[in-house]
């Protein structure tokens, strides 16, 4: 996969998560707020998002995953060389990345819906669903887990919603 596919894949995802924390990239206030959690990510002063390596992207795309789970971000892998890519640097071989239409995220993207109404109506927190990942396939965290891992997640908490009514 090429670098510039890989910053694609990563910015759009990145500016969807801001817009849906209310924090749009258009809003100069916000802004303010990106480059401060960029720049307390990173370790170091950031001017924007151009200013990012892939790989802290990816670190991003990861602390915004894991503190706001609905927003089921993920990025895609990288090699070594390419977690240093920056915009402007010549970009590293291998084929573009598209993604597709139905892809088996974006029926992961549903089940996780899915899971969130089930765990607010038999009152359980995120961390059950977590636990569940972990006892079930050694995955720490629910939104690590396949496709198919988590419709198996999807079909345990139905059977135990049904066991509850």
């Amino acid at each position: 996969m090429k670098a510039t596919s890989i910053y694609r894949h990563q910015n759009t995802a990145l500016h969807k998560a801001f817009a849906t924390l209310g924090m749009p990239y258009s809003d100069p206030g916000s802004r303010g707020e990106w480059i401060e959690l960029m720049s307390d990510i990173t370790r170091r002063e950031v001017t924007g998002l151009s200013d990012l390596t892939l790989g802290e992207r990816s670190d991003l795309i990861r602390y915004l995953a894991e503190k706001h789970p609905l927003l089921l971000l993920s990025g895609p892998g990288m090699t070594k060389q390419q977690k240093g890519w920056k915009k402007g640097d010549k970009d590293t071989g291998g084929r573009d990345f598209l993604p597709f239409r139905n892809s088996p995220e974006k029926g992961k993207r549903k089940m996780l819906a899915k899971i969130s109404a089930i765990l607010a109506e038999i009152e359980k927190p995120w961390a059950y669903a977590d636990g569940m990942a972990f006892r079930m396939f050694g995955v720490e965290k629910l939104e690590w887990c396949t496709p198919d891992q988590t419709h198996k997640i999807v079909s345990a908490l139905v059977y135990h919603q049904k066991r509850r009514a």
